[in-house]
């Protein structure tokens, strides 16, 4: 942990910290006045390098067992194991962004399912709800500052017309 993020979290805490300035100056740098505004407003979140693989295979879907029902926690685990961690497993939980969320929607509906097949608008939405809830439950958790795939946009499923 570098000296400024020990500082910011001992202030964040509650405790007494002074912030080094510049040494110039002796103002805060950018930097440190953005984490400083962010511990004001509370939403300041320690940085670390846990992957978006690691969060949902080892720690949120765990936490899931016993939250919801089996049949749920089934649906959690193929879309977490067949869609996500595959093609965002390896990005820094705090660096995924709305854009790539986005992408990987359209990654999925181009060639998202078997040998490469593409996946329906309608599968993409379920793996979007999983995403989206495991994401809500890393803001929850002080992961992360916002839950980006509640931004994102998911295909609209198409409507089958009935003729009568």
């Amino acid at each position: 942990m570098s000296r400024l993020t020990s500082q910011l979290a001992l202030m964040a805490s509650g405790g007494v910290g002074v912030l080094a300035g510049s040494r110039r100056s002796g103002r805060p740098k950018a930097a440190e006045a953005e984490a400083l505004r962010r511990i004001r407003d509370g939403v300041f979140v320690e940085p670390n390098r846990l992957t978006v693989g690691v969060y949902l295979t080892e720690m949120w879907l765990p936490s899931m067992a016993s939250q919801v029902r089996a049949t749920t926690l089934g649906g959690y685990r193929h879309n977490v194991r067949a869609y996500i961690v595959p093609r965002l497993g390896d990005i820094p939980l705090q660096r995924l962004t709305t854009a790539r969320v986005g992408a990987f929607y359209g990654e999925l509906v181009a060639s998202g399912g078997q040998k490469g097949r593409p996946l329906s608008p309608k599968t993409v939405r379920y793996v979007h709800t999983t995403l989206r809830r495991a994401l809500r439950d890393a803001v929850a958790d002080g992961l992360v500052v916002r839950n980006v795939a509640a931004q994102a946009r998911p295909p609209r499923a198409r409507r089958v017309e009935t003729h009568t």
